[in-house]
């Protein structure tokens, strides 16, 4: 049986690696952010994406506020001043 292969490619005048932000959270201490990271690192990886920064809200409940999500608020802060052109996260 064939392989398909995957091909992507960025077109334009000015082609570039997409810059992408990777978020990670997970909600208690006893768990962890390790098993999403791996998985979007090879989607990035795939895509071609350059990761430029893992913003990683360990034990952090998603119910908390930015105030108590420091990582998440970075992340709000860096798209605001476009560091990124994209961020990549996991829905578990």
């Amino acid at each position: 049986m064939r392989q398909k292969q995957v091909l992507l490619a960025h077109v334009g005048p000015r082609a570039r690696a997409v810059k992408v932000a990777l978020n990670t959270r997970v909600s208690t201490d006893g768990q962890t952010t390790d098993n999403q990271r791996i998985e979007l690192e090879r989607v990035a990886a795939v895509r071609g994406w350059q990761i430029v920064h893992l913003y990683d809200d360990n034990g952090v409940s998603g119910a908390k506020g930015r105030q108590e999500r420091k990582q998440f608020d970075a992340l709000l802060k860096a798209a605001t001043r476009r560091e990124f052109d994209m961020v990549g996260c996991l829905e578990r």
